[in-house]
This record gives C-alpha cells, sequence and structure tokens, in this order.
C-alpha cells in the first residue's frame, strides 16, 4: 500500500473533488504548459495516485451492514 489509509477520506464526496483537482491541475499542465515538462509528468503521478488510491485499490470499499452488527459486543 502506497497511502495509509486515512479516515477523513471516507466520504466519496471527498475522494472525488480530491481526484477531480488532480486532474484539472494535470489538464491544465497539458493545454498551457509543455506536455511533456517536469509538471505536467508531477500532476499524471499525483493524479494517478488518487485515482489508485481512492479507487482501484479497494481500500476505501464500503464496509457491509452485517460486519458493522458483528463487531458489537453480545450483552
Amino acid at each position: 500500500m502506497l497511502i495509509k489509509r486515512d479516515p477523513w477520506f471516507e466520504p466519496l464526496y471527498r475522494r472525488v473533488i480530491i481526484t477531480a483537482i488532480c486532474a484539472g491541475w494535470l489538464v491544465f499542465e497539458l493545454i498551457v504548459d509543455d506536455p511533456w515538462g517536469i509538471w505536467a509528468m508531477i500532476a499524471v503521478f499525483v493524479t494517478g495516485l488518487a485515482v489508485w488510491s481512492f479507487f482501484l485499490s479497494g481500500d476505501y470499499r464500503n464496509k457491509p451492514a452485517s460486519d458493522e452488527d458483528s463487531e458489537k459486543p453480545a450483552e
């Protein structure tokens, strides 16, 4: 795992917003600057890392409701 899972990123909308900001930065660098420049390459890396960490790696999958119930101690 490249980045440790952070509870702040649990809500889907936060992960989508962060990834959209990174993708917007990438598009900006590709349009305005040299597509093979250092900042464009950094933007490619950061956007790819966000997509992998937040959506493809499976670290932020929603837990089924049955798992939450099983964690409660029996009375």
